[in-house]
């Protein structure tokens, strides 16, 4: 009986261990290029969520002291001469009237302490997050400042937004 050798020349099949560890090596670069671009991706989705977070935040708390909320009108809506402005131990109150065939007194109160600004009469929470607030009166004008801070880990957004009032001469 004759025994059969293998033989392994040109015209053998399958990979030599050299190639498999190149192509090993070229896949494992792949693959970490990739997490990277993920890791990379998903932090940048965090921060625009973030800052998207603090934008509507600070932004429906200048609405609100602006125009008001539900039956309440806002400063806007201030008559000349009735805005107050009263600083306190970590906040400031604005107190006014409003004119027109149903006079109201209204008044917002922010707190540094709570980061919120509150509209009363009914104590209704007219802004949260809000880490710094400033408010004048020039005039007939009002000044409002309003800034929303966020952290969460490692980030951080900051928004802020101002706006002039002016009180109508009602």
């Amino acid at each position: 009986m004759r025994s059969i050798k293998p033989t392994w020349g040109s015209n053998s099949r399958g990979f030599t261990l050299v190639e498999v560890m190149i192509a090993t090596s070229i896949s494992l670069l792949v693959v970490a290029g990739m997490v990277g671009l993920f890791v990379s991706m998903l932090k940048s989705w965090q921060e625009m969520t973030l800052r998207l977070d603090a934008d509507s935040d600070v932004n429906i708390a200048m609405s609100r002291m602006v125009y008001g909320m539900g039956n309440r009108r806002g400063l806007r809506s201030a008559s000349v001469g009735s805005v107050q402005v009263t600083s306190g131990a970590g906040g400031w109150t604005v107190q006014y009237r409003t004119g027109g065939a149903a006079p109201q007194t209204n008044s917002f109160v922010y707190s540094a302490s709570a980061d919120t600004l509150v509209l009363n009469p009914g104590g209704v929470l007219a802004g949260r997050n809000i880490s710094y607030a400033w408010i004048a009166t020039q005039g007939s004008y009002l000044v409002v400042t309003l800034r929303v801070d966020k952290v969460q880990g490692s980030l951080d957004a900051r928004r802020e937004i101002g706006t002039t009032i002016a009180c109508r001469n009602i």
